[in-house]
């Protein structure tokens, strides 16, 4: 499969998923009365499909460095939120302000922003000579 297609059928796969996160556990009616804990839950794993399915998508990508950036950068945000939940959970740390920027982490990398962002960049990458890329 053309990695070009890839990246589209990834790009249109991490839409609809953050388009279920966010209809769904953010702001729906059902999140209204769901449970905090399984919304949280859902939201992690809504993130946990997000990141094979940009991993698969920049997986035969000529530039290689696209597939560890998105892996990288998503594992240390799972771990981020993971961490932070268990320090909630167990601890019953709950500053409003570090759940405020928590909540905006995990936001942030259940979006296709990142996925577009790095897309972009590897664009404007395979733009440039060998000796910049290296």
């Amino acid at each position: 499969m053309n990695h070009k297609l890839r990246i589209w059928l990834a790009f249109a796969s991490i839409v609809v998923l953050c388009c279920i996160d966010y209809a769904y556990f953010t702001e729906g009616l059902g999140a209204i009365y769901m449970d905090d804990r399984t919304r949280k839950l859902a939201h992690l794993a809504i993130l946990l499909g997000i990141i094979p399915v940009g991993y698969w998508g920049w997986q035969c990508h000529p530039l290689t460095w696209p597939k560890k950036v998105w892996l990288w950068s998503h594992l240390l945000s799972l771990s981020a939120l993971v961490i932070a939940g268990g320090l909630c959970y167990l601890a019953g740390f709950y500053d409003e302000a570090f759940l405020k920027k928590i909540g905006d982490i995990r936001l942030f990398f259940c979006s296709p922003v990142p996925f577009f962002v790095l897309n972009i960049l590897s664009v404007i990458s395979s733009h440039l000579p060998d000796a910049v890329k290296k």
